[in-house]
């Protein structure tokens, strides 16, 4: 980690200090670590979310159809609209 980071970090400017490690160290892992450290669970998400894209702009993601039943643990079967949610 920078010491500009690390100097943020430690005075608990998270969001900051992840700032500074992707703007100039690009270091997505501890930016990552310190969003986290930040309860920046969101921004984290999409900065992981954005990294993945990066390396795989080809991936496509695909709808996994639901199944129409559901199976109980007693064997019976109900429709998935019957189940409570």
């Amino acid at each position: 980690m920078s010491s500009h980071a690390e100097d943020l970090s430690s005075k608990k400017r998270y969001t900051d200090a992840a700032r500074v490690l992707l703007d100039y160290s690009k270091d997505i892992r501890e930016a990552v670590i310190a969003l986290v450290s930040g309860n920046a669970f969101s921004e984290a998400g999409r900065v992981v979310r954005c990294d993945f894209f990066m390396y795989y702009p080809n991936f496509e993601i695909i709808p996994i159809d639901q199944p129409q039943f559901d199976a109980r643990a007693d064997g019976r079967r109900c429709s998935s609209s019957s189940v409570r949610k």
